[in-house]
């Protein structure tokens, strides 16, 4: 749904051809307490992927910009497949062990910023990279203050029509 306004942020934070980065857009789900990915760009097709349907708002760098409106982290381990790693990510941001064992992007760095519209906050915006260093914290913070009002109101324009996975897993979908 949003994967071309994605492709557009992608071009402005010039995200490298060799796709090591990404950005997606996770919307709210107040009746659930969870976000629903509703939109990913990456170069690299992996990295683009669906990964899980829904993620718990009390996790991860989303749930942290949920509650502060911005978190940046360029200091995660630097062998994404250690033990070290998987317990960083759940000391850090409370994702089971299990859990980081199955992303499909263990980020090195990463950038999430809170949007909103009619000062109600209604998605989260995440750039991560594979590599540590790639994303600018004050440059991604600067872009994503300069959108996030016109993400916000198309967010709220389309909020009722963004399917709900745990209604669609009900029906077989």
């Amino acid at each position: 749904m949003f994967e071309g306004v994605l492709l557009t942020l992608a071009t402005k934070l010039e995200l490298e051809e060799s796709g090591t980065e990404r950005v997606s857009i996770y919307v709210y789900r107040s009746d659930a307490e969870n976000f629903v990915p509703c939109g990913r760009f990456s170069h690299n097709p992996i990295l683009k992927s669906k990964g899980r349907a829904v993620l718990p708002a009390n996790q991860g760098g989303i749930a942290k910009a949920w509650e502060q409106g911005w978190h940046f982290n360029n200091a995660f381990p630097e062998d994404v497949e250690s033990k070290a790693y998987r317990e960083y990510i759940r000391d850090e941001y409370g994702i089971p062990r299990s859990t980081v064992r199955g992303f499909k992007m263990k980020p090195r760095c990463l950038a999430a910023k809170k949007i909103q519209a009619n000062d109600r906050p209604v998605a989260v915006i995440v750039a991560e990279s594979t590599e540590a260093g790639v994303l600018v914290e004050q440059d991604l913070q600067n872009l994503l203050a300069g959108i996030a009002d016109e993400y916000g109101r198309m967010v709220a324009a389309v909020d009722k029509h963004i399917p709900d996975p745990n209604l669609a897993a009900e029906v077989g979908l």
